[in-house]
């Protein structure tokens, strides 16, 4: 970060009560859950207080230059002293206008708007045109439009002229004037005969809309021209998609600008994506830009206060694109109808144009349109997509191969859900054939050295090949590894990541209980974490209104709600719980899908049980049944040691722990669960392979600060979990697992002899899991986009088991099974106390 008052010309402010403020025009600041957000340079700030969150959005308007801050104060309710501490820090951070940086507003002469006196007038009709936004782009378009000959034009804009429209065309005297007064009076008399201005009668959603649709059937093409971010262009896209009337959007960015996606006029519903999915698409990764976008939705429809500074000669180039793209959608006869939309992004330095294929993203209320519902309506629809997909046969797995080919438009360097999918370069693979030379082991005839893994990388998420959003694994063939990986990033994404608005129901406990999930049934946290400084999660209340969405009961196959803080992540409101993947599954089949999010809450169930009661279980010896895969582990000198921590749920459950002979300072866990043995060792050591392999070409590739630390508190998430352990010291707490009575590897006795189908599998394990008391509750995900690929992607909660938890402080100790699991596996008389727990980390990622 850049030291206070850097060498830029910036002066120290006085900051008093008389001071009035102003924002910079090219500061980047907006309102978040917990204060402001502010973009400096590549950075970003955080200034939280809760006092800025309670002023809300207005307070940033009255930082404008003409309000003291002693009027702040009064109008906004954040104190004074609160207000100065804030300026003193915008000011450090070079975001408040300074004397010696005000620029004054030029008084040189408007630009002209007038027809030109060379412009021929054209041999047929000229449709209508329709522009709507009126800042400079705008200007530079009507100016265009205007040189090309007589044609009608309609201009609309409904926002007035702000501070971030003055200049080199609007002035001072005409803030808060309409613009397309402003702009028909400064037109010639001959302009002004083609030129039609549309005012709304209204500045809200519903009324500008009705304002466009009475417009729009008169034109042949629309041009919207967005200077500063708005979501005013997506409504006239809405507008235009039912009309099936061609929309040109042209954007400044700090980039450079866009034009497009051109939407066809015939057959707009079978083409590609909108100019929401670009904006969506744009903001994937990017947590700046997706605060912005809920900030424009609440001010809709006024733009942002900044603007990008862009070089006038590309304004110019970027108005005559769009026209020219304009004229053509508008000349139906020769647009034929295509199946994708195209982007043009142009950038300045290096100057380069792109073209671009927008694919609808999953997101998108235009491309995936669904009507307001009620809880009632939702309750049904989630009744019916459930029968459709749970009753009847389940289907047959779809051939990764085939996965893989379906997936790849997913993939892309712009407008992409994941940037890349891409298997281990030369360089690492080499590095894991040295590894194995150096360890004595032959690589071309070790199954283990010649893997293959794939990882995954979103939008705005560093390249990392060791911290992947996602990552896969096959023995044989490196586009299994891919497939695997893809489909491991979109459980990711969907059962945890991405919600949409439209299926949640807003409600108090004590208002739906009878068809609620209870939040107190699924493990939250002890008082006495509550109680600990700086703890975000808040404590449920029955009478406070919180977030649900609809999910199933298996056993009945009745809906039910269930808290949104139980499924997904990434939300900034205040929480119950900080939900992680636990659960969550994707598959071809949603039987498998359900089924597989069952085992996998199963079996982190088992490791919290076992490690926060630090209990030795049987440790299986594989004498006579060594695999092929764990020979090649012993081969690099890699131990493997296989644990039954099967519960009383009577669900087998083996934990794999990896251990290097050479180095005391790496160590690697993984549970799974399965009532099949082949299936367990299958899905153990292809795991344990897909993780150990970036520590073969790399042995410090786990290891950072959390590793050296012995704070617990280091642990903020899944990653640092793992990481904590590279240290030798710390493996001794975790010695434990494998320390218990040696067993002889065979049938469990509560495996399955028979193969069944999923189904069947299906219905054992639920009925052993109501024996114990425990329901299934799952929770559908999939969204449109990732159903048109034949995959599934759901969340499975079983209320009571214990939940894995990452990070040290979020561990969910407010449940009863913890602390009665030992005495329920017949290992302990009473039930366990809080202080009884392990008090270290766990050290599963």
């Amino acid at each position: 970060m850049r030291k206070p008052h850097a060498s830029l010309g910036w002066k120290s402010v006085t900051l008093r009560g008389s001071y009035k403020p102003q924002l910079a025009r090219s500061s980047l600041i907006l309102p978040s859950p917990s204060g402001w957000m502010i973009q400096s340079g590549s950075e970003i700030v955080e200034v939280r207080s809760k006092r800025l969150v309670r002023a809300g959005d207005a307070l940033l308007d009255l930082f404008d230059g003409s309000h003291t801050l002693g009027k702040i104060a009064r109008q906004s309710g954040v104190r004074l002293q609160d207000l100065e501490r804030l300026t003193t820090r915008l000011s450090r951070l070079q975001q408040l206008e300074t004397a010696s940086r005000t620029v004054p507003i030029s008084m040189r002469r408007r630009p002209s708007l007038r027809i030109s006196s060379r412009a021929k007038p054209s041999g047929g009709r000229l449709r209508p045109l329709l522009l709507v936004g009126l800042g400079e782009l705008g200007l530079a378009v009507l100016d265009q439009v205007l040189h090309c000959g007589p044609r009608a034009v309609y201009i609309f804009d409904p926002v007035p002229v702000e501070n971030g429209d003055l200049a080199p065309f609007y002035r001072p005297g005409e803030l808060g004037r309409m613009k397309v007064d402003v702009v028909w009076r400064c037109l010639s008399r001959a302009s002004q005969s083609i030129v039609h201005c549309v005012r709304s009668e209204g500045g809200d959603r519903e009324a500008i809309a009705e304002t466009l649709r009475q417009v729009v059937g008169k034109v042949g093409a629309v041009v919207c021209c967005v200077d500063r971010a708005s979501l005013l262009a997506e409504c006239v896209s809405a507008v235009c998609e039912t009309a099936c009337i061609p929309l040109i959007v042209a954007e400044l960015s700090e980039a450079g600008g866009s034009v497009g996606p051109f939407r066809t006029p015939d057959g707009a519903k079978e083409s590609g994506g909108c100019i929401s999915c670009a904006s969506l698409y744009r903001a994937e990764g990017d947590r700046f830009s997706l605060l912005e976008r809920e900030y424009l939705g609440r001010r809709f429809p006024l733009p942002v206060r900044w603007r990008p500074a862009v070089e006038p000669w590309l304004i110019e180039m970027i108005s005559q694109l769009a026209l020219l793209a304009a004229f053509q959608a508008g000349d139906r006869a020769s647009n034929p109808a295509t199946n994708q939309s195209m982007l043009w992004q142009l950038s300045s330095e290096p100057f380069e144009v792109v073209a671009t294929a927008v694919p609808r993203h999953y997101a998108c209320m235009q491309c995936y349109p669904a009507p307001g519902r009620t809880s009632a309506e939702l309750r049904t629809q989630a009744m019916r997509e459930w029968r459709q997909n749970w009753n009847g046969p389940a289907a047959e797995p779809v051939d990764l191969l085939e996965l893989r080919r379906r997936s790849q438009h997913l993939i892309g360097e712009r407008l992409a859900l994941f940037r890349s999918c891409a298997q281990e370069s030369a360089d690492q693979r080499r590095a894991v054939y040295r590894f194995c030379y150096e360890r004595g082991a032959n690589p071309p005839d070790n199954l283990v050295a010649n893997a293959f893994r794939a990882v995954v990388a979103r939008p705005g998420e560093p390249v990392h090949r060791v911290a992947a959003y996602s990552e896969g694994s096959d023995f044989h063939d490196g586009r299994k590894a891919e497939a695997l990986a893809l489909m491991e990033g979109i459980e990711r994404l969907f059962a945890l990541e991405q919600s949409d608005s439209r299926r949640i129901v807003s409600a108090s406990y004590q208002s739906v209980a009878g068809c609620a999930l209870d939040p107190r049934t699924f493990p939250l946290y002890a008082e006495e974490q509550y109680a600990q400084r700086g703890f975000r999660m808040r404590r449920f209340e029955p009478g406070q209104s919180i977030q649900w969405i609809w999910g199933m009961r298996l056993s009945d196959s009745e809906p039910v709600l269930v808290p949104v803080d139980l499924v997904f992540g990434r939300r900034d409101a205040p929480r119950l719980y900080r939900a992680n993947s636990n659960g969550a599954a994707c598959h071809s089949s949603f039987h498998h899908a359900v089924l597989g999010g069952i085992y996998e809450t199963i079996e982190r169930d088992s490791l919290m049980v076992v490690w926060m009661n630090r209990l030795s279980l049987p440790v299986l010896d594989p004498s006579g049944a060594d695999s092929n895969v764990r020979r090649d582990f012993a081969a690099l000198s890699l131990e493997l040691t296989c644990v039954d921590v099967t519960t009383d749920l009577e669900i087998p459950v083996e934990l794999g722990i990896l251990r290097d002979q050479l180095n005391p300072d790496f160590l690697l866990i993984n549970p799974v669960a399965s009532l099949f043995p082949q299936q367990l060792d299958r899905k153990l050591e292809r795991e344990l392979t897909q993780f150990c392999r970036p520590y073969l070409s790399d042995q410090r590739c786990y290891t950072n600060r959390v590793s050296a630390s012995s704070d617990p508190e280091a642990v903020k998430n899944l990653p640092d979990h793992l990481k904590f352990y590279q240290d030798r010291e710390k493996i001794k707490h975790a010695r434990f697992l494998a320390s218990g009575p040696k067993r002889k590897k065979g049938m469990h006795p509560a495996a399955v002899r028979e193969p069944i189908d999923v189904k069947q599998e299906l219905d054992i394990v639920v009925g052993r899991l109501a024996r114990h008391g425990y329901e299934v509750l799952v929770v559908d995900c999939s969204v449109p986009l990732i159903r048109d690929l034949g995959l599934h992607v759901v969340k499975v909660l079983i209320p009571g088991l214990q939940p894995l938890h990452a990070g040290y402080r979020y561990a969910a100790l407010g449940g009863k099974r913890l602390y009665q699991a030992p005495r329920l596996m017949g290992l302990a008389q009473r039930d366990r106390r809080l202080e009884d727990l392990n008090p270290w980390p766990h050290p599963f990622w």
